[in-house]
């Protein structure tokens, strides 16, 4: 009987862990398609309430950037730009407790001047972390070019 007893809260343990995993997954989708709204509209402030006070980001062909007043610049469109695209398509999320691992692949294209460009593909890393509020903010996060998917 304490077999049965143990087997059956090893059951339950891992069905409500699974169903955690699952709800974290879709509340870090969320937010990542919160991220590219945002990015789309050039709402800043709504792109940096979506990083961890201390988050680093990892741009391409350029440094490390971490704080507010870095990202804040580094996300701040010049004049004449606009992004009208910006999609990411993840591979895989890993949730371990308050830490999940989101790598997969991104789209992007926007206007210069009026002139279109892209779209663009890229490949991403993103290291999520949950706040004591529950909601999970980027902490690291970084991205390159990759070649577009017909060619590969």
């Amino acid at each position: 009987m304490p077999r049965l007893v143990l087997a059956a809260l090893l059951l339950l343990v891992s069905s409500a862990a699974v169903a955690q995993s699952s709800d974290d997954e879709a509340a870090i989708a969320e937010a990542a398609a919160s991220f590219s709204n945002a990015f789309m509209r050039d709402d800043v402030d709504a792109m940096l309430a979506l990083y961890t006070e201390d988050a680093v980001i990892f741009p391409e062909r350029t440094h490390a950037l971490q704080g507010t007043d870095a990202l804040r610049a580094y996300w701040t469109l010049p004049p004449g730009r606009t992004i009208t695209n910006h999609h990411i398509t993840p591979t895989a999320v890993e949730v371990v407790g308050d830490t999940a691992y989101d790598h997969g692949t991104y789209t992007v294209s926007g206007t210069n001047d009026g002139q279109a460009w892209g779209p663009s593909y890229g490949k991403y890393l993103i290291v999520w972390k949950r706040g004591t509020d529950g909601a999970w903010r980027m902490h690291l996060d970084m991205w390159n070019s990759a070649p577009s998917p017909e060619t590969e």
